[in-house]
């Protein structure tokens, strides 16, 4: 960002932006910017001459390159707490043109029939530059003949006024007319969607809408405003929702009877429990009509895991929607090339959604209904929860456990208080457990089969040390969210106080299944444990380790789990309880022991679940990059 701009207001940037673009218009068009609404609803954000003075003054040396250029400053103009608790963020233009392209294919468009193009969380514009430009370009008419079917709906008044002074800018621009393009102010979660169209001048819908929804979750929001939506929203709501679940599933009354909606969207929407409710009306109303999951691919800069939505009013007698799932990073050529494949409405589950290639979804429908489910053979845990880590871990020295306190004294921590402690999101791949552990502060009463906290007292008498460590520690630990204990010197929570060896310790994350053996009763964190139930069906800990870290384990978790940059899987307990294990003959029982590809074992474990190999390697090369 421009030092100068830095120096002042964020919300006189858009100002300083328009007055630098003047120098890039003709007479007639400065005339017509500078007395524009859009112009002087930002110039009515200055307070003082001085103000407005040191704005003229940068807008001379600033040099806006280009409209999107422009479109990037409007964003981030917005407070930073706007941007928070609305989801402003950047859209890149190779996505937005992809999603107006696939929408105006899909309905088909001419310059007899221009369609309407709606952003329902418009922010500063960028979706609707992207619609005029595209209109334009595709029907051969005028910046501003297109702009006048381009509408945009924002709950922030800033970015309104942003966005209109953007397309003025753009139209000006290219055809010296101002933009005819109708923004307004509301909130479009709240108002109901009639009223929203009414206000634009388009009562029976629009042909398109096109958009880049807020991920805000529920939890930042405001307690009112948050109450408000999920009384409003209760049968699309639960759980640890977005906003963009909200505007995904009204999306189909805004349009009219050939319209189509294209959303960029969290792609955890397919698998997540808050999105259950909005997978079940999917599937009821059969409106889906194409994904494109980007998975682990980034394409904002901030960390969302994305996919590209498309969806219409609904046909029941639809049987299949489109998908396909990237295995490089997008691009607008590369995505255009795409070969989507068909997905079966009826093969859907609303509680988790598998979506692939025919071939990778009969890999996996195999895997889940032959043998015996891993849910049953292991108890799978999350670990520990002290919500405050640094203040109970310990490193081991010379025999020795020792802390830092809150005062950056170290300590001597008496033994008599501590348990051998994993953090498995530092485990190595060829590291033993071992090599990695630490100790952790331990408080419970282990006399009592309950668990109890020991009292106060008791600490300070059996553990002076600990005690002293702990109270160095305890302004930050009484401040923890999320707590449920009483007790200052506590974990915040209780939940795996036990954790009996022998064990397996897998990473929430992974970039392959990787699973490590523990054969102590030690503790751990930021990840999950394996434990092989008393009802086992036999099977042992290093058969069940041998298969995890199989290509039948590591195609199923490409194709059914989330990812996150770097092309890391997610291992949590509900994305591989349901995977099944072949039966213990086939499986190898000595500790490291590998199911080696190619190998006559992985063959007669593949012939079990019905797999061909060639549809194994099929698999991965098509989830993997090349």
């Amino acid at each position: 960002m421009n030092n100068q701009l830095m120096s002042i207001d964020k919300t006189l940037w858009p100002l300083v932006v328009a007055t630098s673009w003047l120098n890039r218009l003709t007479e007639d068009s400065k005339t017509k910017l500078s007395n524009a609404p859009s112009y002087l609803a930002v110039l009515g954000r200055v307070n003082k001459k001085s103000e407005f003075m040191k704005a003229i003054q940068i807008a001379k040396h600033l040099e806006v390159l280009n409209i999107k250029h422009a479109e990037k400053i409007f964003e981030n103009s917005l407070s930073d707490a706007v941007k928070k608790a609305q989801g402003a963020v950047y859209t890149p233009d190779y996505i937005i043109e992809n999603i107006l392209e696939t929408c105006c294919n899909e309905i088909g468009i001419s310059s007899n029939e221009i369609p309407t193009v709606l952003d329902p969380a418009c922010g500063s514009g960028g979706f609707l530059v992207g619609a005029v430009r595209y209109l334009s370009e595709k029907l051969g008419i005028s910046y501003s003949e297109a702009s006048s079917k381009v509408l945009g709906i924002d709950i922030n008044a800033e970015a309104v006024e942003n966005g209109r002074l953007l397309l003025d800018m753009l139209c000006l621009e290219r055809d010296g007319a101002l933009s005819e393009a109708k923004l307004i102010q509301m909130d479009s979660l709240l108002t109901p969607v009639s009223e929203q169209l009414n206000a634009l001048g388009v009562p029976s819908g629009v042909d398109v809408l096109a958009t880049n929804p807020p991920f805000v979750k529920i939890q930042n929001l405001p307690l009112v405003y948050r109450k408000l939506l999920t009384t409003n929203f209760e049968l699309i709501t639960s759980g640890s929702f977005t906003l963009a679940s909200i505007f995904l599933s009204n999306a189909p009354e805004y349009l009219n009877s050939r319209g189509i909606a294209g959303f960029i969207t969290p792609n955890n929407v397919f698998t997540s429990l808050s999105a259950v409710n909005l997978r079940k009306e999917w599937q009821d109303k059969k409106n889906l009509l194409r994904v494109l999951d980007f998975r682990h691919f980034p394409v904002f800069n901030a960390s969302a895991y994305t996919c590209l939505i498309f969806l219409d009013k609904g046909a029941k007698s639809r049987k299949t929607f489109l998908h396909f799932a990237m295995n490089e990073e997008p691009t607008l050529e590369n995505i255009r090339a795409v070969t989507f494949h068909k997905v079966p409405y009826s093969g859907l589950k609303s509680s988790k959604w598998r979506l692939g290639s025919p071939n990778a979804i009969d890999l996996v429908m195999k895997l889940e209904n032959c043998g015996v489910r891993l849910g049953q053979v292991v108890d799978i845990k999350a670990g520990v929860a002290t919500l405050l880590d640094r203040a109970f871990i310990c490193e081991i020295r010379e025999d020795a456990y020792t802390a830092v306190g809150g005062d950056g004294l170290t300590r001597t921590i008496e033994p008599v208080l501590v348990k051998k402690f994993t953090k498995i999101s530092e485990l190595r791949t060829g590291a033993t457990v071992s090599d990695s552990q630490k100790g952790i502060i331990y408080t419970f009463d282990e006399s009592d089969d309950t668990l109890p906290v020991i009292s106060e007292l008791e600490l300070q008498t059996i553990a002076p040390n600990t005690y002293a460590h702990l109270k160095s520690w305890q302004e930050n630990l009484l401040k923890r969210s999320g707590s449920d204990r009483r007790e200052w010197y506590a974990w915040g929570r209780r939940q795996s106080l036990t954790s009996k060896g022998p064990k397996l310790f897998t990473k929430t994350f992974d970039a392959k299944p990787t699973f490590y053996l523990d054969k102590t009763d030690g503790l751990f964190a930021n990840g999950y444990s394996l434990t092989v139930r008393d009802s086992n069906e036999g099977y042992s800990i290093s058969q069940i380790k041998a298969f995890l870290e199989s290509r039948f384990m590591f195609a199923y978790a490409l194709v059914t789990s989330f990812e996150i940059q770097g092309a890391y899987q997610c291992y949590q307990k509900n994305f591989i309880e349901n995977v099944c294990l072949p039966p213990q003959s086939l499986l190898p029982d000595h500790i490291n022991a590998a199911i080696a590809p190619g190998s006559e074992q992985e063959l007669k474990i593949a012939r079990f679940f019905g797999i061909e190999v060639d549809q194994l390697e099929s698999c991965l090369s098509s989830y993997t990059s090349p």
